[in-house]
């Protein structure tokens, strides 16, 4: 069974995940309707690299569809507690039941940008402080008693009012993930970082994520075929529970 290396986590990561998927939940209606968006996603390990390519279809009234064109055909569908992986040319498909919600992580970081505060304080990040640098501003976020445990304080860098530097810690003031954003588009005042690099480390070694997003259509109507895109009734689906 192939199965993309965009869900593919292990235990050492689920807290980082369920972090990243707290921070998805802000309100993108406030101007966002509807988003179609092609990007490169280029992961480093110590075990080698693998890219991907595709294009994520995204509308407030809820669709999810995410379309990898390399390195293989296929599609990914995201429905609330479970996620879809459809596979045309194996006429394969799999569904499966999470525990957590169901997203892409890689994703909510682009998208994120929609709230202020990255929605630090929809899950009770209250700011510790602030300083500027020159024209950097610099704002301490802690966390709130129930994620103590597990997190410490989260950085956010801005300078002119686009997001350029997030960093996360460990209850033990380590630093967990770190991610630069660069070359941002801006869109009813909201500045969408094109490329976020994101590294992530533990005690033995770290990974290193590069996404470039291009050809942004904010606010359009979807095309049909996408709207209507799902597994066809015909393919058998294997369900899986994680």
């Amino acid at each position: 069974m192939r199965l993309s290396s965009l869900f593919l986590i292990n235990r050492y990561k689920l807290i980082f995940l369920l972090f990243m998927l707290m921070l998805s939940g802000v309100a993108y209606s406030y101007s966002l309707k509807s988003l179609q968006v092609d990007f490169s996603r280029s992961v480093r390990t110590t075990t080698g690299d693998n890219t991907s390519f595709g294009t994520i279809y995204y509308s407030e009234s809820g669709l999810f569809k995410l379309k990898i064109t390399e390195p293989l055909n296929q599609w990914l569908f995201f429905n609330g507690d479970n996620y879809e992986i459809y596979y045309p040319d194996d006429k394969k498909a799999f569904r499966f039941f999470s525990k957590l919600p169901t997203g892409l992580p890689f994703f909510e970081t682009f998208i994120g940008v929609i709230k202020e505060d990255y929605g630090l304080s929809d899950i009770g990040y209250t700011i510790e402080k602030h300083e500027v640098r020159a024209d950097t501003l610099f704002m301490y976020w802690k966390p709130p008693d129930y994620l103590k445990e597990n997190f410490g304080r989260y950085l956010i860098c801005y300078l002119e009012n686009k997001i350029i530097l997030a960093s996360s810690k460990n209850a033990e003031h380590e630093v967990t993930v770190r991610s630069y954003y660069s070359d941002h588009v801006e869109f009813n005042s909201v500045y969408f970082p094109m490329t976020i690099k994101t590294v992530k480390y533990t005690r033995s070694d770290s990974t290193v994520e590069t996404v470039n997003y291009s050809g942004e259509i904010f606010n359009q109507d979807l095309p049909e075929n996408i709207l209507d895109m799902k597994i066809p009734s015909d393919i058998a689906v294997k369900e899986i529970e994680w």
